[in-house]
């Protein structure tokens, strides 16, 4: 062995290389043992998958033949994280760069390799993670209860100069509040050594999850938001969760804080680029009808600490970070990104996010999003159509007490107070436990309405308690709603309590707002009773019908209605089917289909009830079997209307067989 040879042979790591059709042509002894051989010069002429099948998956193997063929037919060195096995034969994590083999004449004949192992590192830095999560949280829970407290008093204070006092004390709170979660925000961001990973990610269930995370802070607003995904999109990608998530909360942040009215849009599609290695661009756009960025700022929103409108203005509040964010992620991911904009009018920003499209269901195409999610306490049930005759308006809980039953998960003794405190303005009966197996134990002998969890226990966490209990459809509490209240603002976090079972995920505090909006969607409505004979509507309205289609006679219409009654006979059956399968956009798509054909037909009761279960079909709801009542009345009213169209056709044909006499 020359000196050459061993050099190699001993070098620290693993180095290998392969020729142009990913054979490997040597390695040195670490690489060599761990791949189980006697010897060096035994590697030539295999493949990952003859050396690593029996101990990695095929997805994985996939992952290593991608990087050598972006080497190859790019050019370029990549630095990324493989998975890999060490000398144990257990699965690692490796740091990797790979880089182009090149001859004399400057051709690629291959690639170079080195490896090294960092699954302790990983391990670390999942700890320093976690326990940055948990500082967080812990930051943010006495936090939160301090300006729930501070609150309730302010609230039920009469003395005017006492109330000033408090109100004040309440604003300043949520203030630290907030200034705490972007102290920490940038903490992270300004020590971030958080490495670029690409993993598999479902992007419409990110884009869910961070509208679901801003859902009250619009409500509040009175802000609707519109998600739309392409099918272009795939039904996954490979790229960063952690920053896209980062992006989309900051960009949607944003847009709700600067908007007082109107509509924000967040849009989605995609492109992909065939060929050896499937290169995509994800575009996000989002619009919103802010106050939008004056023309002397615009050209400076994305540096630290600027700030479209000055702070000693109070009106908006921050450290200025978010935009800052947003770039740095956007620049680490190798993407773009860019805003225009006019003031009074909105802001509307376009981003173009590179991504890998290279696994096998990549090719399926995605499936199209087209939500609407709107205040379900300020939004009018049938207001979404013009010319409707019955307008059905949603019950408020605010002045109206009621008796659901309610339970309270919550360890720390400031946020129970307040939460209880809050939501005792509404009902009496509320039930608390301050951990898992309190909960559990309370769950498994009464039925609750509607159960509110904080995520972080003592003995465990909000998820083992939904889990445990959806596990089973013979637990009292089954089909109750499960609603998280975590101090959290990861992304992450919400999503896994989403996949844990929960219903829905809230950030703490829990304020007048969210609470009316909890208890409007998860108890009122769980409840709502379809339109009546005694409200007065009837169920075809022939001059109704007319009046919408401009007829002239009622022949025009009673043929119109015998094409409704038509459709609906199609139709309902694929409803029914979407609402066993709890397939939220099936059930969507096949009520806006039928709402269309009744905003003409002259059928006000099977119109109210349409638009119901619509809206509440729109309002965040997860599980369909929490609205079922409202699925039996719209059934019930598509029978009824039926019946009687077939009983206006004999009275139609009995008038034309005298007539013909």
């Amino acid at each position: 062995m020359d000196i050459k040879d061993f050099i190699i042979a001993q070098s620290a790591g693993n180095l290998y290389w392969k020729d142009k059709d990913c054979k490997y042509l040597g390695c040195n002894k670490n690489f060599s043992i761990i791949c189980g051989l006697s010897s060096p010069a035994d590697i030539i002429g295999k493949t990952d998958h003859d050396l690593f099948s029996n101990f990695l998956g095929e997805i994985d193997i996939k992952n290593l033949l991608e990087v050598d063929k972006t080497v190859l037919y790019e050019g370029k060195t990549i630095v990324c994280e493989e998975t890999g096995i060490n000398e144990k034969k257990e699965r690692a994590i490796f740091l990797t760069k790979k880089a182009p083999l090149i001859d004399y004449r400057n051709n690629i004949i291959g690639i170079i390799g080195t490896s090294i192992d960092i699954t302790k590192e990983k391990q670390a830095e999942v700890l320093k993670t976690e326990f940055i999560q948990n500082m967080q949280h812990d930051m943010r829970t006495p936090a939160v209860g301090l300006w729930g407290v501070l609150n309730i008093l302010a609230t039920s204070e009469e003395d005017t100069h006492k109330k000033e006092a408090l109100d004040m004390a309440v604003e300043a709170s949520k203030r630290l509040l907030d200034l705490c979660n972007e102290t920490v925000e940038f903490g992270d961001l300004s020590g971030n050594t958080r490495p670029v990973i690409q993993n598999n990610l479902d992007v419409r269930a990110l884009a869910q999850s961070v509208i679901e995370l801003n859902k009250p802070a619009a409500f509040a607003k009175d802000l609707v938001i519109h998600l739309k995904v392409a099918t272009s999109v795939p039904p996954h990608i490979a790229s960063d969760e952690y920053r896209l998530s980062r992006i989309l909360i900051n960009l949607m942040g944003n847009a709700i804080k600067f908007s007082h009215e109107g509509e924000i849009t967040l849009s989605m599609t995609a492109s992909i680029e065939e060929g050896e290695i499937r290169k995509g661009l994800l575009t996000i756009e989002l619009k919103d009808m802010g106050i939008g960025i004056a023309p002397n700022k615009i050209n400076h929103i994305f540096e630290k600490f600027s700030r479209g409108v000055a702070s000693n203005t109070n009106l908006y509040p921050g450290t200025g970070l978010g935009l800052y964010v947003v770039k740095t992620f956007v620049d680490e991911l190798g993407g773009d990104i860019n805003v225009q904009s006019r003031e009074n009018e909105g802001t509307y920003f376009k981003l173009n996010i590179p991504f890998k499209a290279l696994l096998e269901d990549m090719k399926k195409p995605g499936v199209e999003i087209n939500e609407h999610f709107r205040s379900p306490i300020q939004a009018e049930v049938v207001g979404t159509k013009q010319n409707t005759t019955a307008t059905v308006q949603k019950r408020s809980v605010a002045n109206t007490p009621f008796s659901h039953e309610l339970l309270i998960v919550e360890d720390d003794k400031t946020c129970l107070f307040a939460e209880k405190s809050l939501l005792s303005c509404f009902t009496n009966h509320i039930d608390t436990a301050e951990n898992v197996a309190e909960a559990l134990e309370k769950l498994a002998t009464k039925r609750y309405d509607l159960v509110i969890s904080d995520l972080g226990l003592p003995d465990g966490s909000g998820n083992d308690i939904v889990a445990k209990i959806k596990a089973t459809s013979e637990s009292p509490n089954y089909k109750t709603p499960f609603v998280a209240m975590t101090a959290h603002q990861d992304a992450l976090k919400h999503q896994q309590a989403m996949d844990a079972g929960f219903t829905a995920t809230h950030t703490k505090p829990l304020g007048a707002e969210k609470a009316t909006e909890l208890l409007n969607t998860y108890l009122v409505e769980r409840a709502a009773s379809p339109p009546k004979k005694e409200q007065g509507l009837p169920v075809i309205d022939l001059a109704l019908g007319m009046k919408r289609t401009a007829s002239v006679n009622e022949s025009g219409i009673i043929e119109l209605l015998g094409i409704l009654w038509e459709s609906l006979q199609v139709d309902i059956p694929i409803l029914k089917q979407a609402e066993e399968n709890n397939d939220l956009l099936g059930v969507n798509a096949i009520l806006l289909k039928i709402s269309g054909g009744l905003s003409y037909s002259g059928t006000p009761r099977l119109e109210a009830a349409c638009d119901v279960l619509y809206t509440m079909t729109e309002s965040g709801i997860k599980n369909l079997a929490q609205i079922e009542n409202l699925f039996s009345a719209f059934y019930d009213e598509a029978a009824l209307f039926a019946e009687q169209f077939k009983e206006l056709i004999k009275s139609v044909n009995a008038q034309n067989n005298h007539s013909s006499f």
